[in-house]
């Protein structure tokens, strides 16, 4: 009976903004939140949903599931996972579909799915974690690992944004690792999994005999609370915009800002995630040329080689990663950090993937500082690296290149073979 299936959104975490059911078809769109204006470029976060269906008939139903579609759409991608559990609250486990979704925004999808007679499923293309069972995974490992918990200050909602500290971060420049940005993407998962390679502790004194490390694990604590699709409780993806004409796009940002400007990090990375996506895992990474020293160079070379080498040789360089709003940009060219910006996992290998890429991540930028002074890619007066005039001109040189002529000849590229040309 086509009363017998029902649309549930009425739980903690439901990202729909509408829901009806038309015999076995659901509707269902998208909860939207405002499009970010990055440096020259826009940002759309509004991917991602999680609802719950009821079937109260006494027998299986099948249902199509249309996102921000219509059954007229030609939808040309493959969806092949979504993320299924019997409660709202989880566990999830991924499972196969049969979908599909479209190659370019606003982004619509379609898939079917089987109901078992009297019963309840929830379904999300993102693995739903719900924010605190994330933050008390994360105190508990910290406080297991003898980690200073220091809060740096609080969201635009009053919660606390801590930051975790291993090592004399006050005398040794730190390795800085990062993630919580964009919610859905669960990326604090990946500290979570660093977190547990070093309870080994002939590994953790190892590692702290020459450097010192800080774990940024949610940088956007509100909108993991309230379930956002990529910002923070005012709507600002202040990953994409950090800075603005006042100097910060958000309380966050300036909060961040002003703890990393004091420990001046000798690296800093942040992980990201593809949830429902069929990308590779990659990192994108920063031209050596922009480096200026010796040790830069040397570290950033090394970090860029074994991040392409653990993704299969997959990378991005792009103007995207480079533009001067980002908070890495601001790190390397005021401090002289060496950063390793978005490295991205990917939900589709499954939780046990996800955590062995991010700590095989964490071990290879260890390996990368080994025997080295990790304060000496720094910016005098809190390392050894001079910044003159020529720097700042081949830095130029470089922007120009990066930020306006290579775009332009991509699109050229993309246009000539017909295929659009992607960032």
């Amino acid at each position: 009976m086509a009363g017998d299936i029902t649309v549930v959104d009425d739980f903690e975490g439901a990202m729909i903004s509408t829901g009806r059911v038309d015999g076995s078809r659901l509707f269902m769109g998208i909860r939207k939140e405002p499009v970010t204006k990055g440096y020259r470029l826009e940002f759309d976060y509004n991917l991602h949903f999680h609802f719950g269906i009821r079937n109260a008939g006494d027998g299986e139903r099948t249902v199509e599931v249309l996102v921000d579609s219509t059954p007229d759409d030609e939808l040309a991608r493959d969806l092949r996972h979504l993320w299924v559990g019997e409660r709202p609250d989880g566990p999830y486990r991924i499972a196969e579909v049969n979908g599909k979704m479209n190659d370019g925004f606003p982004v619509k999808y379609r898939f079917g799915l089987s109901l078992p007679p009297n019963s309840t499923i929830y379904v999300a293309n993102f693995p739903p974690i719900p924010y605190d069972r994330l933050r008390k995974d994360l105190e508990s490992k910290a406080e297991r690992l003898n980690a200073r918990r220091r809060v740096i200050g609080s969201s635009e909602e009053g919660r606390e944004i801590v930051a975790y500290e291993l090592g004399d971060v006050d005398g040794i420049r730190p390795l800085v690792f990062a993630a919580g940005y964009h919610p859905p993407e669960e990326d604090p998962v990946s500290i979570s999994a660093i977190f547990d390679l070093l309870m080994d502790d002939g590994l953790r004194r190892d590692i702290l005999k020459s450097m010192s490390l800080v774990f940024l694990p949610v940088l956007n604590p509100d909108g993991f609370a309230n379930y956002m699709q990529g910002s923070n409780i005012n709507g600002m993806n202040f990953h994409w915009h950090f800075f603005d004409s006042r100097g910060f796009s958000c309380r966050e940002a300036r909060v961040v800002w002003e703890y990393l400007e004091r420990i001046a990090p000798s690296f800093f990375m942040d992980f990201h995630a593809f949830t429902f996506q069929s990308w590779d895992s990659r990192p994108y990474n920063i031209p050596v040329l922009y480096c200026a020293s010796g040790p830069q160079r040397d570290v950033q070379r090394r970090v860029n080689g074994s991040l392409r080498s653990l993704c299969g040789g997959r990378y991005s360089v792009s103007e995207k990663i480079l533009a001067p709003d980002l908070l890495v940009t601001a790190l390397r060219r005021d401090l002289g950090t060496v950063v390793s910006p978005k490295f991205h996992v990917n939900w589709q290998d499954g939780p046990e993937g996800v955590k062995e890429l991010s700590r095989e991540a964490f071990e290879a930028v260890v390996r990368a500082f080994d025997g080295m002074d990790p304060g000496s890619v720094l910016f005098r007066p809190r390392g050894g690296t001079g910044k003159g005039l020529m720097l700042v001109m081949r830095w130029r040189f470089l922007d120009l290149y990066y930020l306006h002529l290579r775009p332009v000849l991509g699109r050229i590229k993309g246009k000539l073979s017909g295929g659009g040309g992607k960032g």
